[in-house]
């Protein structure tokens, strides 16, 4: 018997570290789940904060009914792939170039073409050398004046930075005297009677922003595109006079030229809800490059072609 009790405490031991090494994995990977699904959170919060100021600071704080992140669009934020596609993948961004791959002279991207396929792209003579080619399935001219892609007239080559002052809008009571957008009657969709009200973000401002009769408060939702979730660009005032907000520009696939690949372009359109504008990068399927290649109406990025090409059709207003 006390032999026997003794295989069983020995049964019951190995049983038990069995059971400790699979608890310690699984939370192992509750804690990277965490982490990464906080890490997302974290990112994607910025310039989307709601009511409140983000981590960051007043800055991060879009806030308010009128909300200027500039993502209320419904569209999803775009990711690219770890690692390299190869040429003719289904892909279904369509648009969407991500650069990173292949070598520092020869540089690959691989591009989401209009007909649902990657397609890899490198430049036809390496970068920093005298001779030699770079292979790849579809290399590119580097130069534009070689027979490569023309300089659109509008396009973003870096970041820039917002001036954090914004001028007066509502510098004195000019609404019904009551704050409540949810009250009815000559109250309803009013939150704000002058600037001072607007208290929930960086720079509030109160302002007729719908169709319908209302005062609503806006905020700055960012200063710089590092206020904005990842790959989105923010869109800054023209001036630290003008009353508009910045805003996150959610729904575009590039901030800068350097996300379009080499000899890319990263330009805004206004093609799409409400007008926009969002940021896309052009493509070799582009039939204009600049609105002054169209006739009566602009030259935009046309998401369901999946290239840029002349249209004035902004959408549907969002209900």
């Amino acid at each position: 018997m006390r032999r026997q009790g003794s295989q069983f405490c020995g049964l019951n031991a190995l049983l038990l570290g069995v059971l400790v090494v699979a608890s310690g994995v699984c939370s192992r990977a509750r804690g990277l789940s965490s982490a990464r699904d906080g890490g997302s959170d974290a990112g994607g919060s910025a310039g989307n904060s709601g009511d409140s100021p983000g981590t960051g600071g007043a800055a991060n704080g879009s806030g308010g009914s009128q909300g200027e992140s500039g993502g209320s669009s419904g569209q999803a934020q775009t990711t690219c792939p770890a690692f390299e596609p190869n040429d003719g993948d289904a892909c279904s961004t369509l648009g969407l170039a991500c650069p990173g791959f292949g070598s520092l002279s020869c540089p690959e991207t691989a591009r989401c073409r209009a007909n649902g396929v990657w397609q890899i792209e490198c430049p036809q003579t390496p970068f920093g050398l005298d001779s030699g080619v770079c292979v790849c399935a579809h290399p590119i001219e580097n130069d534009a004046s070689a027979g490569g892609p023309r300089v659109p007239a509008n396009h973003r080559s870096s970041a820039s930075s917002c001036p954090p002052q914004r001028g007066a809008m509502s510098p004195s009571p000019i609404g019904p005297g009551c704050t409540d957008p949810a009250d009815s009657g000559s109250c309803w969709n009013y939150e704000c009677n002058q600037d001072s009200d607007c208290t929930q973000g960086a720079n509030g401002r109160c302002g007729d922003f719908f169709p319908l009769p209302s005062l609503m408060c806006s905020y700055d939702a960012c200063f710089s595109d590092a206020d904005c979730p990842a790959g989105v660009p923010c869109e800054c005032r023209q001036s630290a006079a003008s009353s508009d907000a910045n805003r996150c520009l959610g729904g575009s696939i590039c901030r800068v030229d350097a996300d379009c690949g080499f000899s890319g372009y990263c330009s805004p359109s206004k093609f799409g809800q409400w007008c926009g504008p969002y940021y896309y990068c052009h493509t070799p399927d582009d039939t204009c490059i600049d609105d002054s290649d169209c006739t009566g109406v602009g030259c935009n990025f046309d998401t369901k072609k999946g290239y840029w090409a002349c249209s004035g059709d902004c959408g549907p207003v969002p209900p």
